[in-house]
């Protein structure tokens, strides 16, 4: 759907589906061509230690094709050199000369000094009725409160650049010429860390309660995303972001 605004976003989120977030992706790039940004994730480890939770080889099995692309230069060359079909670029930079059906960044919009650049090089891969899929991890989730009360930090990656809430990317998207068309909260592989063992059982299990109660404070979520265009179908010209 396209929502009218961010009042009637907000609203609908409330009461958004809560899914696995390999579900997330799995069901809209079967069968389609998907260009995977930020595909490496950080290091080899996620493939080497789960490769069935790896998100790149999740896409790779469900999609008819996926380019993957990461600025980590020697682990692409690795991957290249394991039959998997990768490039190295800047996701907020790049331009190919091809069009896809599915473009996901998974878990990166976070890391990058000008995530609006990043959905500008969504928008501008995507065919004509092509999606952006977009996770990231939520600052107002009921884990960061714990984290902050009882050991003195967030507990993300320290590579992080930002927060979206998601009144927040919902915005970002509509002034970087896209829409939010679905919305769902993830459910993470992993509980939320903390510093001392007993508060870490005691901070998941109230965390599990509230949101059970309250899904706006669930720990990740991700959107849906197409392109403004023109009656011509012409991708819709926005001010840069850069």
């Amino acid at each position: 759907m396209k929502y009218s605004s961010t009042q009637e976003f907000i609203a609908t989120i409330r009461h958004a589906p809560y899914v696995p977030k390999t579900e997330f992706i799995r069901s809209r790039v079967a069968g389609k061509k998907v260009l995977d940004l930020g595909c490496v994730q950080h290091s080899l480890d996620r493939l080497f230690q789960a490769p069935e939770r790896w998100l790149h080889n999740v896409i790779r099995a469900n999609a008819s094709s996926v380019l993957g692309v990461d600025i980590l230069e020697k682990e692409v060359v690795q991957l290249n050199g394991m039959g998997y079909n990768m490039i190295v670029a800047d996701a907020t930079t790049m331009r190919l000369e091809e069009k896809f059906d599915v473009v996901v960044c998974g878990d990166l919009i976070e890391h990058l000094p000008n995530p609006g650049a990043l959905l500008e090089t969504i928008a501008y891969h995507l065919r004509q009725d092509g999606i952006g899929l977009v996770t990231t991890p939520h600052p107002l989730a009921a884990d960061r409160f714990f984290n902050v009360a009882f050991d003195g930090w967030t507990g993300i990656n320290p590579e992080h650049t930002c927060w979206f809430c998601p009144q927040t990317i919902y915005q970002l998207a509509e002034r970087c010429g896209m829409h939010v068309d679905d919305f769902c909260w993830l459910e993470t592989i992993f509980k939320s860390p903390t510093k001392r063992w007993f508060w870490g059982f005691f901070c998941n299990t109230i965390s599990r309660w509230l949101v059970r109660r309250n899904r706006m404070m669930h720990l990740d979520f991700g959107v849906v995303l197409s392109a403004k265009r023109t009656a011509d179908h012409e991708l819709l010209s926005v001010p840069s972001t850069r």
